[in-house]
């Protein structure tokens, strides 16, 4: 989305899908939510990721 909206050039991976586990690190500068009151926030998380554009 962020290559499409600044003009990059995208496609289909030609060496097929990209499938792993990343890790995301979580930033304290978010807005105070409610949502997430009460919660404890890890500082990181782990995401599975899959996909095949490039």
């Amino acid at each position: 989305v962020l290559c499409r909206a600044l003009g990059g050039k995208i496609g289909r991976n030609e060496a097929g899908w990209d499938i792993g586990i990343r890790s995301v690190v979580l930033t304290d500068e978010l807005p105070p939510y409610d949502y997430f009151k009460g919660f404890n926030i890890p500082p990181s998380i782990s995401i599975i990721q899959c996909h095949q554009d490039e």
